[in-house]
């Protein structure tokens, strides 16, 4: 039985890496205009975009020193000491010293729009959040 000479050829022949590349370097041009225009819109909308920026931090208040021993009364104070303190955070007192002490030009008034304090139900802590929430300081 005789083999064919032709499939013979196309196995020797393998796969040619020169069709695909030629295809991709024909379109390279439009390949890397995509890219370019993508790429510059994408900076033109974060641009127009005002930014956004928050910081949280949990604040535990503990009434009993570190020296004295914690019992039910110290963590029952501590519990009605988070409420008053979380209240005083966002009070001007607070935020004119914050303002000294960072150099603050904004007002008292859009200072306590920026500051979120709550305390957690039943426990020792108080959240605190500051976020510009749209606030441009520009």
């Amino acid at each position: 039985m005789a083999l064919d000479s032709s499939n013979d050829e196309n196995l020797e022949e393998g796969f040619d890496f020169r069709q695909p590349l030629s295809l991709f370097w024909h379109w390279a041009w439009l390949i890397a205009l995509v890219t370019v225009v993508a790429g510059v819109a994408a900076y033109l909308a974060s641009k127009q975009m005002t930014p956004y920026y928050e910081s949280s931090t949990t604040v535990l208040v503990n009434e009993a020193p570190a020296t004295k021993t914690t019992d039910y009364s110290s963590v029952m104070m501590s519990e009605q000491l988070t409420s008053t303190y979380a209240e005083m955070m966002a009070k001007d007192p607070v935020l004119t010293e914050v303002q000294n002490q960072l150099g603050l030009t904004m007002t008292l008034e859009d200072m306590k729009k920026l500051v979120t304090v709550t305390p957690v139900r039943d426990t020792q802590l108080a959240g605190v959040v500051v976020g510009t929430g749209g606030f441009n300081p520009r």
